[in-house]
């Protein structure tokens, strides 16, 4: 019931001669909705960008809303004028692979990257790090002795590297994967420990620069792990080029410093009061940095780790003397070894209200971050407590990579960089050469009508006073004539080292000659790259600027130049070196730079061992016991082995490691977000020739240490006890040891054979070549048409009924190898002969609607050929 009486009229009945019925006009479509509409059966759908109500016409209220309330609460953050990420150039923007039904095959990745150098896509879990993959490939010596590690492993990151860097030479501007290197990456226990393994529930709000930073700092140190050999190994001998200091790991401690217990103390470590300059390789593998190791002097009867060597330490190695002095005057000396350095940064802002800000170089900032002196508190054994020492470094050799951490991911940091790029980017404008205004050589005593609004620059009249089009040319001229403007990186660095352990550091250009002869303790640097996350709403992405040098160019495409390239995942941009030091703070932070030293490329060791033997086909160490597990194949013998030219029908079977991301649009159609990811889970390769012809010499079943979603059984034919090492009794194995064995027939030059090989090299993550492919779904494809299944091939041709409950990769490759005999008999009679059955084979198939007749309702779809 309403509350008020049933008698009587109400406030707002109006009599009807002063009410009148009006048309009210709605508001007009937006053109951006006009603009991505699809029309569907007379209907008209497209995305609601604004967010309004559907099916609403709202009262035009513009004369009673105040102008200032409306601009300032945007109804979307797309609608905010000042948002910073808009103004994000489109190269940096993160860049998202579009799926179709056919998963990237239709995708055009070229448009993206005009150049030859190979990109890496992002959809695969945790490739957060390959900006920093890219910059460790184009480090010669080091892409040198990845290429040619092979150990026994079954995690090894090198290997893993090895192959990635494989797949990255020999593309030529199309896109590699990461995923059997990440796959390694995150099966690692200490992965997981260090944080450094990204979930889905958090990926949105991850700290990109500490994350990489921490990424680089594990997998240095890891790869130093699997590659380093014992110093005594080398017989002495030390590469070219290298001075001593670069293996002296010697603890050098004082009588006094030798009697301490070697406690560590319990508060804050040096990374937080001002940051450690270098990590311990030994304790970087226990998941530690040496920021924490100002206090553990070690005692003189502690037995010492035998010294290694590897190319990490070659490269990026430094070696530095850490000196703790306590207020007794006890002192004690360790040598510890690092990667790279912490930038620790000075306070630029003086105390006082008037005072403005300091400016510091960024050399003074290396000088000071490289041999700082810290007041720390740790244990010491005489006063027998905690006291505040003195910590001094000394530097005791030179890397050939410098590789610098910004730590910009700190708010303060980040300020300090702001002030300086502020400070020298106002210098440069008042150093600049004013604006040229063109003038007329005579000019008229006649003032000009239009006064000091003239916008004309050439006007030949005179004015009163400064005119507003001069004041805007020099608005405009510094963005005109100088688009990337000044920098507070340098491109060059000089560092000496001096015999007390201390450096000098002064910037230099990149283009400065060197001297005739280069001292032992000078080094000459370039800048060679500088990671950077790019700030956005959806959580931001690393990309990296880094510098190609005349090597990789002589190698790849005999030519002799350097070029810098913006690499942002598949998105591969050449860009001018200034791009690479040029930093708007509000979207573009730096990570981590890296210079290198000058010809330091020579004096490396750049030849590849050559590690593809035919033992890794006949020495295959199965994960079962011999008694329990079927043969199901012909191993090779010695007469048998597959050379130059030899044809080995392939096939391979997947499991599924996560389901498939996708979304219903609003027109009803299905939008793939992210593609199912796909493990492989057995490979069998034929005999196509010989006296076993049609005989499987490989049949592996490879086993997964991740998690399996969906067996696939019906596609796959795999169990799920298939896999499982305690109870299955198939011949299986590891992805590492069957990969080393495709490799090695890849290498050799022999002509792989299949149907769908593309997909299946694919999850496999390894780089055919064309030449060495025969694929039956392009044998038998007619232009412009759809690709057509290997069970429809063999009803129509072999008259047999294949994959009828499941799938079987041998009886699969068998079959692919009869349809490539078919179709040479068939070539024997002409191209003409073969074009006349293929046509015919499309026209029964139309008329059949590709159902196969022997299995009632049964249809072969389009994709099925995957």
């Amino acid at each position: 019931p309403m509350p008020y009486p049933a008698q009587g009229p109400l406030v707002s009945d109006f009599p009807e001669e002063m009410m009148a019925r009006h048309y009210r006009k709605p508001v007009p479509i937006d053109a951006e909705i006009l603009r991505t509409m699809k029309v569907y059966q007379n209907i008209g759908y497209a995305p609601n960008i604004n967010k309004q109500k559907r099916n609403l016409c709202p009262y035009d209220l513009t004369d009673r809303t105040s102008k200032d309330r409306k601009s300032s609460i945007p109804e979307s953050p797309m609608g905010r004028g000042d948002d910073p990420f808009m103004t994000v150039p489109k190269r940096y923007r993160r860049v998202d692979i579009k799926y179709s039904k056919l998963g990237v095959e239709d995708f055009d990745f070229r448009h993206y990257n005009k150049t030859n150098l190979a990109g890496l896509e992002p959809h695969i879990p945790n490739a957060y790090c390959n900006s920093m993959l890219q910059v460790l490939y184009y480090i010669e010596p080091l892409r040198c002795a990845l290429l040619g590690h092979v150990c026994e492993r079954e995690f090894c990151l090198s290997c893993e590297l090895g192959f990635l860097f494989h797949m990255l030479d020999s593309q030529k501007g199309n896109t590699c994967q990461a995923s059997n290197f990440l796959r390694a990456f995150r099966t690692m226990p200490q992965v997981s420990a260090l944080g450094l393994v990204l979930h889905d529930d958090n990926c949105g709000r991850v700290d990109l620069p500490r994350l990489i930073q921490s990424w680089q700092r594990f997998v240095l140190m890891q790869i130093h792990e699997e590659i380093c050999v014992s110093v005594e190994s080398l017989d002495g001998v030390s590469s070219a080029g290298k001075t001593d200091a670069s293996t002296d790991v010697t603890v050098a401690g004082s009588s006094d410093g030798s009697k301490k217990t070697g406690k560590k103390r319990k508060g804050k470590n040096a990374g937080q009061n001002g940051g450690e300059t270098n990590d311990d390789l030994r304790s970087q593998k226990d998941g530690t940095c040496a920021e924490d190791n100002e206090s553990c002097e070690e005692s003189a009867d502690e037995p010492q780790a035998p010294m290694t060597r590897s190319i990490i330490r070659d490269l990026l190695g430094i070696n530095i003397k850490s000196s703790l002095q306590c207020k007794c005057g006890l002192t004690g000396e360790r040598c510890v070894d690092g990667t790279h350095i912490n930038l620790m940064y000075p306070d630029c802002r003086p105390m006082g209200p008037n005072s403005s800000a300091l400016f510091i170089s960024f050399a003074e900032v290396v000088q000071h971050s490289m041999t700082a002196t810290t007041n720390i508190q740790a244990w010491c054994s005489s006063c027998n407590r905690y006291q505040h020492h003195c910590q001094r470094k000394s530097i005791q050799n030179l890397p050939d990579v410098l590789a610098l951490n910004c730590h910009t991911e700190n708010e303060k940091n980040l300020d300090f960089w702001k002030i300086q790029f502020e400070i020298i980017r106002q210098r440069h404008k008042e150093t600049a050469v004013p604006a040229t205004v063109i003038r007329p050589s005579s000019q008229s005593a006649i003032k000009c009508r239009f006064g000091n609004a003239c916008h004309r620059p050439d006007c030949r009249f005179q004015h009163d006073g400064p005119r507003e089009c001069e004041a805007d040319m020099k608005k405009k001229q510094p963005e005109e004539d100088d688009e990337f403007g000044p920098s507070w990186i340098p491109l060059g660095l000089k560092i000496v080292r001096n015999p007390d352990g201390s450096v000098d550091v002064t910037e230099i250009s990149d283009e400065e000659p060197l001297p005739a002869t280069e001292e032992d303790d000078v080094r000459y640097y370039e800048l060679y790259s500088v990671v950077s996350n790019v700030l956005s709403s959806s959580g931001g992405n690393l990309v990296c600027c880094l510098k190609v040098g005349e090597k990789y160019h002589q190698r790849k495409e005999r030519v002799t130049c350097t070029q810098w390239y913006l690499i942002n995942d598949f998105c591969i941009t050449p860009v001018e070196k200034d791009e690479a030091v040029d930093f708007k703070l509000d979207w573009n932070v730096p990570c981590i730079i890296h210079y290198t030293r000058r010809n330091y490329v020579s004096l490396h060791d750049l030849t590849v061992k050559s590690w593809s033997k035919p033992d890794i086909l006949f020495n295959d160490a199965a994960l079962l016991n011999p008694d329990r597990r079927k043969i199901t194949f012909l191993p090779l013998q010695a007469d048998d082995l597959p050379k130059k030219g030899d044809i080995v029908a392939l096939d391979a079977e997947f499991v599924s490691l996560k389901e498939e991301e996708a979304e219903l649009r609003s027109d009803g159609t299905r939008s793939t977000i992210l593609p199912t990811q796909m493990s492989v889970a057995r490979l069998t390769c034929i005999r196509c020739s010989g006296a076993n012809k049609g005989e499987a010499f490989l049949d592996d079943y490879i086993s997964t240490q991740e998690q399996v979603v969906d067996y696939l059984t019906q596609y796959s034919g795999i169990k799920p006890g298939d896999l499982d090492p305690s109870i299955s009794s198939k011949h299986l194995t590891t992805l590492k040891s069957t990969y080393l064995k495709l490799r090695y027939l890849v290498d050799n030059g022999v002509i792989l054979l299949g149907h769908g090989l593309k997909k299946d090299f694919r999850v496999i993550n390894i780089l055919v070549p064309k030449t060495q492919v025969l694929d039956t779904v392009e044998l038998y494809h007619q232009p412009r048409q759809r690709y057509i299944s290997l069970k429809f091939l063999a009803w129509y041709f072999l008259k047999i009924n294949i994959q009828s409950y499941t799938h079987d990769s041998a009886e699969d490759a068998r079959t692919a190898l009869q349809l490539y005999n078919l179709y040479e008999h068939v070539k024997e009679e002409g191209q003409d002969k073969v074009n006349i059955t293929i046509k015919e084979l499309y026209d029964a198939g139309r008329k059949i609607s590709w159902k196969i007749p022997d299995v009632a309702g049964e249809e072969i779809s389009e994709a099925d050929f995957l």
